[in-house]
């Protein structure tokens, strides 16, 4: 069983394929090859955004979870009278 799978992008415009050429050799990689780091890159900071989104939304409710806590100015002002 293959670990990876194939993909054919069709009608990319010319200047595009000429700058992603381009900057492929710019970081000594094939165009498959700086392809390929785009598209990890762009999935793995979608999937860190998807868990920071799912930590807030816990975290919120954790704290709507937790009671009120009265102000601790007045608590002061009971204790100094």
């Amino acid at each position: 069983m293959s670990t990876t799978a194939t993909v054919t992008v069709k009608e990319i415009p010319v200047g595009i394929h000429e700058s992603l050429k381009k900057l492929a050799e710019e970081n000594g990689q094939s165009l498959n090859s700086y392809i390929l780091s785009l598209l990890v890159s762009t999935a793995e900071e979608k999937n860190r955004r998807l868990a920071m989104k799912a930590s807030r939304d816990e975290y919120r409710k954790f704290l709507d979870a937790i009671p009120p806590v009265s102000d601790s100015v007045e608590l002061i002002r009971e204790g100094r009278d």
